[in-house]
């Protein structure tokens, strides 16, 4: 069987528990919710990106689908995660209004280890302006998400 069917196969067979992407957010948002915006929406995206155990397919060459996403959990359970994550808005790409075009050579460059000095860096530059210590802050527990996203057990089977 050619390796594209046998990926479509495993891709369309059956999953266990619920689809809910939202459910891992809410896990993170139910840690912050006293706080601001940026950091509940960082511990939302920090949540999504190191609790769900990844799937890789057999057939797959690039690790990256959809069925990490899935949970095990009671229906009143995602209902009440559902509910708590509508509350906040999410920010998408296509909203066009909140996101840039990151300077990828620097990124690239300097690693997450350099991503991570630039923030502590500017977090002791801004020290005494809680917007902005708040929105580096936020940043630096994405960073951090995505290292520890890399280091998910289910990447090293």
């Amino acid at each position: 069987m050619h390796l594209f069917k046998l990926l479509e196969a495993e891709l369309e067979s059956e999953t266990e528990g619920a689809y809910a992407p939202y459910y891992y957010r809410y896990l993170g948002y139910r840690e912050a919710l006293a706080q601001r915006p940026a950091t509940l929406r960082a511990a939302g995206i920090a949540s999504l990106f190191s609790e769900p155990t990844p799937v890789i397919l057999k057939s797959e060459w690039i690790a990256g689908n959809l069925k990490s996403l899935f949970c095990k959990e009671s229906e009143l359970t995602l209902d009440y995660a559902r509910r708590i994550t509508e509350g906040f808005s999410e920010r998408r790409f296509t909203t066009n209004k909140d996101h840039f075009a990151p300077n990828y050579r620097r990124i690239l460059s300097g690693g997450i280890g350099g991503l991570l000095s630039a923030l502590d860096a500017s977090l002791e530059t801004h020290r005494g302006d809680k917007d902005r210590s708040c929105t580096l802050q936020a940043m630096k527990k994405t960073v951090l998400a995505l290292l520890l996203m890399s280091h998910n057990e289910g990447f090293k089977k």
